[in-house]
């Protein structure tokens, strides 16, 4: 608790090469602006809706304090200590057949993560999420990353979703 305000924890992590190969331990757990403001590698996880050749992409506020009025992922929030990508996304709500596509990292000057990405195959009239939602054609996503309009976690999901098979 800080300020009479409960704070979340987050597990955090290290990478450490062990007998020549790299892997990712748990290490401890905060909360999660210590994570960000001293850059600790902790998870998050991503969803990517998807409808035919349109993907549900959220347009940030202009007063978030990270990536603000920048396109993202569907859905994407911390993954909390003890929990797992599914989980948190159960937790979150979303009880349909989501499917994994793999992990990606962003490693900048605003965030250290690993990212769990899963895709939800939906008709487009989806209506779970529409706080600043819009399906996107894909030349359209495209021309966003291009001119720097997404976030990291958008841009590499979508650079993994093209990677396996898409």
């Amino acid at each position: 608790k800080k300020f009479g305000v409960i704070h979340l924890l987050l597990d955090i992590y290290e990478e450490r090469s062990v007998k020549g190969k790299s892997l990712i331990l748990k290490v401890g757990e905060t909360d999660k602006e210590t994570a960000h403001e001293t850059y600790l590698l902790h998870k998050s996880v991503h969803l990517l809706v998807l409808s035919h050749d349109l993907i549900l992409c959220r347009l940030r506020g202009v007063n978030e304090a990270r990536y603000s009025a920048l396109w993202t992922s569907s859905f994407g929030t911390h993954v909390l200590s003890g929990e797992d990508y599914l989980s948190t996304l159960r937790m979150n709500g979303f009880d349909e057949d989501l499917n994994f596509s793999g992990e990606f990292r962003i490693d900048d000057t605003i965030e250290n993560e690993i990212c769990g990405l899963f895709l939800l195959n939906v008709e487009k009239n989806y209506s779970k999420l529409n706080n600043g939602h819009q399906f996107l054609d894909l030349k359209t996503l495209e021309r966003r990353i291009k001119e720097g309009k997404t976030t990291p976690h958008l841009e590499q999901s979508y650079k993994l979703w093209k990677r396996n098979g898409n």
